[in-house]
């Protein structure tokens, strides 16, 4: 049931004949402070039993099936330390491995393995609704960094002239030079 207020993801996944669509409740009580995430895992494959190993935290999430999202797991801020695997949970086969995971800081993110039915099982990270407009870091948060600022003036940015415009006040000169001149 959906509550007034909360936040939610939609997923849906499987071939479109068979296609099942989930809604998962997103976030917790408190928001996640700057220095941790909290982050769950999501099994979009629509045939496979998954289990999770999250190497550097040494946490397990085993036999989420398909459309089944692990509860959230907190973790330390930074770059390097967690390694996510994907196993088949019957075979124990890793499918998909995520080497030097960053766990981005004041943040919910899902991981979700998709694939399946004969494709590589690849693993795809969203925000949840209930963190994805927190304020950015690093060069995002500058306003510069990958995002047009508001005022492009101030920024230093030149008007952005089409490149086929000085051609053509050339091709006017030499036009208008040749043209003989009205006597009054």
């Amino acid at each position: 049931m959906l509550k007034p207020g909360g936040y939610y993801s939609v997923m849906t996944a499987a071939p479109s004949e068979g296609m099942k669509a989930s809604v998962f409740d997103d976030g917790s009580s408190s928001m996640p402070t700057p220095d941790v995430c909290q982050a769950r895992f999501i099994n979009a494959t629509s045939d496979l039993t998954i289990d999770v190993t999250v190497r550097g935290l040494e946490t397990n999430f085993s036999s989420l099936g398909s459309m089944q999202a692990s509860p959230y797991g907190q973790m330390l801020k930074g770059e390097g330390r967690l390694r996510v695997e994907i196993k088949d949970g019957t075979s124990g086969k890793v499918l998909a491995m995520v080497r030097n995971y960053v766990a981005p800081g004041g943040h919910m993110p899902s991981l979700a393995a998709t694939g399946g039915m004969g494709r590589p099982v690849e693993v795809v990270e969203f925000y949840d609704a209930m963190t994805a407009d927190a304020v950015p870091e690093g060069a995002a948060h500058t306003g510069a960094g990958g995002g047009q600022p508001a005022n492009r003036a101030a920024a230093g940015y030149l008007p952005r002239l089409p490149s086929a415009l000085p051609l053509a006040l050339l091709g006017a000169a030499i036009l208008l030079t040749g043209l003989p001149r009205l006597k009054l």
